[in-house]
C-alpha cells in the first residue's frame, strides 16, 4: 500500500486494491505517503486508509502505532477456541485457515487428471546443490526433493510415511525405520537398507550443511531385510524431525561412494527414489523428466523446469506472459498484485516457520539481559507485520508458533492464557531507555551491526527499522548484507555475526520447542542455556511436555537471546489452467511433495 516505497525523487505513493465483493479476495483501500529518495521510511506521520468510512491510521517507524480497522488480533485473528487432542489440532486449524484466490477469471478451476506436457516453476535462487547435504535449505529444498526422497516427510499435522512404511520409537533414544519393499532408483535398483546407512554417514560428514542437526545420532545400523534403526546418544526430541525435514536425502550408495568429492554437481547429479530426473542443471535453470521407475504415483507434469527470477515483479511478468505457470511469493507484500494477475490463483496456507531476530549472547554487548532487551524494544514488530506481509503474517506471541504451543498444551484455552502472560517486546522507546540504564553497556561506544538476508524482504525492513530506532537511545548501528548463500554457510558454521535474522519451520509437538536452546538441535547459534532450560529440555518428550514447554518459553521470553517476530503464511501462485488440489505449505515444498498436489485444470 505505498508503505515502504523507493523513488529518484520526493513524492506521495499511491496504490488501489480492488473491492471486496462476497466470495473474492480484496477490499477497496486507498493507502498514501511520502517518501524520500534513497530512504525507506515515512516523511509523513501517518498513512491514511479510508475503508468504507473508518479510518486507519498508523506509523511504521515512528514510535507510535494505532489501529481501528479489522481488529489485529496476532495470530489469533481467524480462530476460535476449542479443545484439542494432541497430534489432531494441525490438521482442522490448517484447513479452516487455508485461502485460494483467484484472479479475474470466470471463477474456480477444478482439477484434472490428465497429465501436463511441460511444467516451469520460478524462484528467486536455484539450489546450491542437487545434493541436499552440500547446501540444503527451505527456500530451495523443493528442486531436489523431486529427485531424492526422505524417509518420511514431516507435515503440518505429524508424518507421512515416504521411503519407510513404518516409522516407530521404542524407546526415546531409538527410531526403527521399516523399509518399503517396492522401492526402486532412477536407475532400477532396488533400495536396500545399506543405502539408507550410507545416507546418514553422509548426511552426517564434517561438510555437510545440516550435520549439526543430526548431531545425536550416534548409530545407523541395518537391523532386517528391510529395516534400519538409528540410535541417538541421548533423547533429543527434535531428532526425528530433523531428519525427515531435508537432513538426510535417501541416495544410492553405489553412486554416492564412487563420487566423494563432486556428488550434487552437474556432472554427478545424486542417483534417487523421487518422481524425477535431473537432465540439466545450469546456475539458472534446471530440467527434469520422469523417473521412469518412480514406485510411487506419478506427479502431473512429464517435464519439470526450475527457473531463476529474482523478484517478484519480474516473475509476476513471467507468470503472465506464460513463460511460467508456478512459482513461490518470495515479497508478501506484492500479495495483492498476484491477485489481480487474470486467471492465476493464489494458495495462502499457515506454516509453521517463526521469523525473528537473534543475538549471540557470548559476545559483548549482547551478554547482558538489559541491552539485548533494550534493542527487542526498539523493533515496530506491529507496524512491521502490517507493512511487510500483504497481511498474510501475524505477530508471534513466544519462540513458538501458535499451533505448536496449542500442540503441547492441554487445551486451546490453557496455550493462550498462558502466551498472554509472557512480555511482548513491541516496540516502547521509555522502556528500550529504561532497561539500557540498566545494563553494563548503558554508555556504549561500539557499534552495531545488523544483519540482514538480500533474499529475504522481511529482515531488510527489520534492520532498517531498528537501526533509525537505536537512534534514539544513542546506539551507533550499521547495517550489513548477507547473501542467502553466505547466510547459510555462516549458519551451518555456526558462527554468524549478530543481531541477524533467523527463519526455521517447527512441527506441533512439543520437542520442537527444543530447537532454538538445545546445542545438539543445531539451531541455537545464540549459544544461550540456563540451568532452567537444560533441565528441562529432557522433560519435553515425557508426560511433563507441557510444563516443561511453559518453562522453556518463559525463560526465552525473559532472557531475550531471540526476539520472537513473524509467522508467515506460505503463497503460491499458478497461472490459468493449472490447481492445486489441496493446500501447499512450506513442509510441502522441502519435501516434494507440492508436486503431487499439482493438477491442470479442466
Amino acid at each position: 500500500m505505498g508503505a515502504f516505497e523507493r523513488g529518484g525523487r520526493t513524492g506521495t505513493s499511491r496504490a488501489t486494491v480492488w473491492p471486496h465483493r462476497r466470495g473474492s479476495c480484496g477490499r477497496s483501500i486507498e493507502a498514501s505517503s511520502a517518501y524520500q529518495p534513497g530512504k525507506v521510511r515515512f516523511v509523513s506521520s501517518a498513512i491514511e486508509i479510508r475503508y468504507t468510512g473508518m479510518n486507519v491510521s498508523h506509523t511504521i517507524l515512528s514510535t507510535t502505532a494505532s489501529t481501528r480497522w479489522p481488529p489485529d488480533r496476532g495470530a489469533r485473528t481467524h480462530m476460535k477456541p476449542f479443545p484439542l487432542r494432541r497430534g489432531a489440532m494441525l490438521l482442522v486449524v490448517a484447513g479452516l485457515t487455508l485461502t485460494a484466490c483467484a484472479g479475474s477469471s470466470d471463477g474456480p478451476q477444478k482439477p484434472s487428471n490428465t497429465t501436463i506436457p511441460e511444467f516451469t516453476f520460478s524462484l528467486p535462487t536455484l539450489a546450491k546443490s542437487m545434493d541436499m547435504t552440500s547446501g540444503a535449505d527451505v527456500a530451495t529444498a523443493g528442486i531436489p526433493a523431486a529427485t531424492t526422497q526422505f524417509l518420511e516427510a514431516a507435515t503440518l499435522s505429524g508424518y507421512k510415511p515416504v521411503l519407510a512404511e513404518k516409522t516407530s520409537t521404542p524407546d526415546p533414544t531409538t527410531i526403527v525405520y521399516d523399509l518399503r519393499p517396492e522401492v526402486k532408483f532412477s536407475d532400477g535398483s532396488d533400495l536396500a537398507p545399506a543405502d539408507v546407512v550410507w545416507s546418514f554417514k553422509h548426511a552426517q560428514r564434517a561438510k555437510a550443511s545440516n550435520a549439526s542437526l543430526i548431531k545425536s545420532v550416534e548409530s545407523v545400523t541395518e537391523t532386517g531385510p528391510m529395516q534400519v534403526t538409528v540410535k541417538l546418544s541421548k533423547p533429543d526430541p527434535s531428532a526425528r524431525f530433523n531428519i525427515a525435514d531435508t537432513s538426510v536425502p535417501i541416495m544410492q550408495a553405489t553412486f554416492g561412494e564412487a563420487h566423494p568429492d563432486d556428488l550434487g554437481t552437474p556432472d554427478a547429479v545424486p542417483i534417487g527414489t523421487g518422481p524425477y530426473v535431473a537432465t540439466s542443471v545450469t546456475p539458472s535453470k534446471i530440467s527434469m523428466t520422469r523417473n521412469p521407475h518412480y514406485w510411487g504415483t506419478k506427479p502431473a507434469p512429464d517435464k519439470l523446469n526450475f527457473v531463476v527470477i529474482g523478484d517478484d515483479t519480474k516473475a509476476q511478468l513471467a507468470v503472465r506472459s506464460g513463460e511460467v505457470q508456478g512459482t513461490r511469493v518470495s515479497d508478501l507484500r506484492t500479495f495483492d498484485q498476484w491477485k489481480k494477475i487474470t486467471g492465476a490463483t493464489t494458495y495462502a496456507a499457515p506454516q509453521m516457520m517463526m521469523d525473528f531476530y537473534g543475538f549471540d549472547t557470548r559476545k559483548a554487548p549482547f551478554d547482558d539481559v538489559h541491552f539485548r532487551r533494550a534493542v527487542a524494544y526498539s523493533i515496530d514488530r506491529k507496524g512491521l507485520v502490517q507493512a511487510g506481509f500483504g497481511g498474510q503474517a501475524s505477530l508471534l506471541q513466544s519462540l513458538a508458533p501458535l499451533e505448536t504451543v496449542r500442540g503441547s498444551a492441554p487445551s486451546a484455552e490453557e496455550a493462550d492464557t498462558f502466551l498472554d502472560s509472557l512480555p511482548q517486546y513491541d516496540l516502547d522507546p521509555a522502556k528500550a531507555k529504561a532497561e539500557l540504564a540498566q545494563s553494563k553497556y548503558a554508555t556504549y561506544d561500539g557499534e552495531v551491526k545488523i544483519q540482514f538476508v538480500a533474499e529475504i524482504p522481511w529482515s531488510k525492513l527489520v534492520a532498517l527499522n531498528l537501526q533509525e530506532n537505536l537512534k534514539a537511545l544513542g546506539i551507533r548501528s550499521s547495517v550489513e548484507t548477507y547473501t542467502y548463500s553466505d547466510w547459510l554457510d555462516a549458519f551451518y558454521s555456526g558462527e554468524m555475526k549478530t543481531p541477524t535474522p533467523m527463519f526455521f519451520t517447527t512441527t506441533p509437538d512439543a520437542g520442537s520447542i527444543s530447537y532454538p536452546i538445545d546445542p545438539s538441535s543445531g539451531y541455537n547459534f545464540s549459544h544461550f542455556a540456563s540451568e532452567r532450560t537444560d533441565a528441562a529440555l529432557g522433560d519435553l518428550t515425557s508426560d511433563k511436555s507441557w510444563d516443561a514447554a511453559k518453562t522453556i518459553l518463559t525463560e526465552l521470553a525473559d532472557q531475550v537471546p531471540y526476539v520472537p517476530l513473524f509467522q508467515e503464511k506460505t503463497v503460491f501462485v499458478l497461472s490459468k489452467g493449472y490447481v492445486y488440489t489441496q493446500k501447499v505449505t512450506a513442509l510441502d515444498f522441502q519435501t516434494g511433495a507440492y508436486l503431487d498436489y499439482l493438477r491442470p485444470a479442466k
